[in-house]
């Protein structure tokens, strides 16, 4: 998958932005609300499958804060995973490129 430059998510249009973990306090993704920006780390030792994993943790916690689930940041790591996994392992949108 490739990492885009930007997403519609909602009504929202979220920048999405590279950068190298370092800058990110060692994490491998951040979202900023407030300035609509998904930050994932380039790198070089982060694998391509961290990278499209970190993108889906965001999303999901864009929704988490857009729709007020209240989702736990541990609910969200799993369902972050597991719907990579799922995704992945059936080619139904991380399929080998």
């Amino acid at each position: 998958m490739k990492i885009p430059k930007s997403l519609k998510i909602g009504s929202r249009n979220i920048k999405v932005l590279r950068l190298l973990s370092s800058g990110m306090g060692g994490h491998s993704g951040s979202y900023q609300d407030w300035t609509g920006i998904i930050r994932i780390a380039n790198d070089v030792d982060m694998g391509k499958g961290l990278a499209e994993e970190a993108l889906l943790h965001e999303i999901i916690e864009c929704l988490n804060i857009k729709q007020e689930y209240k989702l736990e940041h541990r609910v969200i790591q799993g369902l972050g995973e597991n719907l990579y996994q799922v995704l992945k392992d059936n080619k139904l949108y991380f399929g080998d490129e």
